[in-house]
C-alpha cells in the first residue's frame, strides 16, 4: 500500500516543507517591515515638503526685511505692555497743536504675547495736509500704530469762520506683553 520513498525524495519533501516554513515565517515581518518603511518615508516626505516652505517663506521675508531697510523705512521693536502714559503723551506730542483733539482707548486685547489697544482719535486742523501730515507721523512714532478707518471732512469752525478739517482715524497700538 504504501511504497518507500526514496531518501532523494525525502530530503527533497523536507527541503521544500523547510522553504515553505521559512517563506511564511520571514515573510510576515518582512511585509509590515516594509509597511513601515512606506509609511516613514511618507511622513519624511511631508516634513521635507513643509520645511521647503517655510525655508521659502523665511527666504521671502528676509528678502521684505531687506527691502524695506534698502529703503530707508524703519520699524520699531513693540514697546512695553501697559504703558499707556507713554502713549498718550506721544499722542499728545503728535496732536497739540491741533485745533482740537479727543482721543479715546478701549481695553486691550491680548493675544498670545502681544497686545493691541483701540484708540479713537479725532482731531481738526487748518488744512487738508496737516491732517495727512499728523496720520504719517504715526508711522514713524515711538508706538506701533496700525491706522484704519479714517475719515477726513471739511467744515466751518464753531467759534470763527474759517475752514477746519475734522479728521478721525481708528488706531490700534500694539505692545509686547511680558
Amino acid at each position: 500500500m504504501f511504497n518507500k520513498i526514496s531518501v532523494r525524495s525525502a530530503l527533497l519533501v523536507a527541503v521544500l516543507v523547510v522553504l515553505v516554513a521559512g517563506l511564511f515565517i520571514v515573510q510576515g515581518p518582512l511585509a509590515s517591515s516594509i509597511e513601515s518603511l512606506k509609511s516613514t518615508k511618507s511622513a519624511l516626505s511631508s516634513d521635507i515638503t513643509t520645511a521647503q516652505t517655510k525655508v521659502e517663506k523665511m527666504a521671502s521675508m528676509q528678502k521684505k526685511i531687506e527691502e524695506i531697510k534698502a529703503s530707508g523705512d524703519t520699524v520699531n521693536p513693540l514697546t512695553d505692555y501697559d504703558d499707556v502714559n507713554a502713549v498718550i503723551d506721544e499722542l499728545n506730542a503728535i496732536f497739540g497743536d491741533a485745533s482740537g483733539y479727543t482721543i479715546t482707548f478701549d481695553d486691550a486685547e491680548i493675544s498670545g504675547l502681544v497686545a493691541s489697544r483701540p484708540i479713537t482719535v479725532k482731531f481738526q486742523t487748518s488744512s487738508y495736509d496737516e491732517a495727512v501730515q499728523k496720520l504719517n507721523s504715526l508711522k514713524s512714532a515711538e508706538h506701533r500704530f496700525f491706522i484704519s478707518g479714517i475719515s477726513i471732512s471739511r467744515g466751518t469752525s464753531h467759534t470763527s469762520d474759517t475752514t477746519v478739517w475734522t479728521t478721525s482715524a481708528n488706531l490700534y497700538e500694539f505692545e509686547m506683553k511680558a
